[in-house]
């Protein structure tokens, strides 16, 4: 996404987006200062909002935990999330409610003026969150017969919004490989929780699989936002593996 995007030219102006007001709580007061909204969401606004979220990923990136500069990026990031999230209405929903998990779990977790201890919930609520949201999307795919016939991925990648013309014919002429990227999709997004008490090569095979597959649909169908928001929980992941193995270890040797 650029500031082109945002405007009148773009494929995300306000003067198009502002509609989807209709449905939203402050649709009285879009109504009322229509100029205000313009100039909160507009071109030169986005810009703004844009800019200052990647100078407080900078900060949360180059600065110590619980610090207050650290705390202070963090809640900038958050906020420039929050406004793109109202802005941004397509395309990128599951991005950017996980990145806004991750902000408010990052704020309550890692400031400075809180217990340690909140941290580790802090990890353990993103893991949980990251697993729910991979088991979910199986599920669903596993009711969809789409899906389990292996006619899904083709028919996506056929679309305008989300497709690949090229990635689209090969699965075309390669119908059995698409079953099988389809079914493997469903199984690893269902089973995904099962990480988290699998062995390490099993633990790490799961999060290469996460990260090839954010990356593929980063070039295949234009999802880079997911790249960074979902890749971003895998440390929490990790730190709640270990923590579990930590636990599960003597009870695992007794049992031998």
């Amino acid at each position: 996404m650029t500031r082109e995007d945002f405007a009148a030219a773009g494929w995300l102006p306000w003067s198009i987006v502002g509609f989807d007001t209709l449905g939203r709580p402050d649709r009285t007061l879009y109504l009322r200062m229509p100029r205000l909204y313009e100039k909160l969401f507009g071109k030169g606004a986005m810009s703004q909002v844009t800019l200052a979220g990647l100078l407080a990923s900078v900060l949360v990136a180059c600065s110590p935990v619980r610090s207050l500069v650290f705390t202070l990026g963090v809640f900038l990031t958050l906020v420039s999330g929050l406004i793109l999230q109202v802005r941004c209405v397509y395309g990128g929903d599951g991005a950017q409610q996980m990145n806004t998990i991750l902000g408010f779990s990052l704020l309550i977790g890692f400031n400075g003026w809180i217990s340690p201890l909140a941290g580790v919930v802090a990890l353990g609520f993103i893991a949980a969150q990251i697993c729910l949201s991979y088991s979910v999307s199986g599920i669903a795919k596993l009711m969809s017969s789409l899906w389990r016939s292996g006619n899904a991925l083709p028919q996506i990648l056929s679309t305008t919004a989300y497709g690949s013309l090229r990635a689209y014919k090969f699965l075309e002429r390669h119908t059995t490989l698409a079953r099988l990227l389809c079914n493997a999709t469903v199984i690893v997004e269902v089973l995904f929780p099962v990480l988290l008490i699998s062995p390490k090569g099993l633990f790490l095979a799961f999060l290469i699989w996460g990260l090839l597959f954010h990356i593929s649909l980063a070039f295949l169908m234009g999802l880079n936002t997911f790249v960074w928001s979902f890749i971003a929980t895998y440390p929490a992941l990790y730190f709640v593996w270990e923590l579990a193995h930590s636990a599960l270890l003597p009870k695992w040797k007794l049992l031998l």
